[in-house]
């Protein structure tokens, strides 16, 4: 799934993107759950990844996109088991989301606890808000 300008049209992409359409079958990339924070000095990127552990996560920058894919994977099953009901989200997905330049892609971090990930996309210093300093006209 690709998701346009990150973070000015973020949330409206994640938003949009969160129900599959109803004549498409739900996968993993369409019902991933997240939330945009912004901050002075980054935006982050929290998504809900339940039963994930980090090995099963992987986070790349190219070119000017961010991707977050991953697998989860059933648990093996016994020999005499058998799957009687499923609606468990099982296989793998891909959510792209294109950067605006005003993130420093070289500056891009990642942590995952309990099946969140939390990526944080630091702004790029020339977008940062700064103090002007105001000079006195001499006379």
């Amino acid at each position: 799934m690709f998701n346009t300008f990150l973070p000015a049209a973020l949330h409206r992409e994640l938003t949009r993107s969160l129900a599959a359409p109803a004549t498409c079958a739900p996968t993993i990339g369409h019902l991933i759950r997240g939330e945009v924070i912004e901050r002075e000095s980054a935006w982050e990127l929290v998504l809900d990844l339940p039963g994930m552990d980090r090995a099963d996560v992987e986070l790349l920058v190219e070119g000017e996109e961010l991707v977050v894919k991953g697998t989860r994977n059933r648990e093996a099953l016994g020999e005499k088991d058998r799957l009687v009901h499923s609606s468990r989200l099982i296989g793998s997905f891909e959510r792209r989301y294109r950067v605006s330049d005003e993130i420093d892609l070289s500056k891009v971090s990642a942590h995952m606890d309990k099946g969140v990930l939390r990526i944080v996309l630091t702004k790029a210093e020339q977008t940062q808000p700064r103090k002007v300093q105001i000079e006195i006209n001499p006379s």
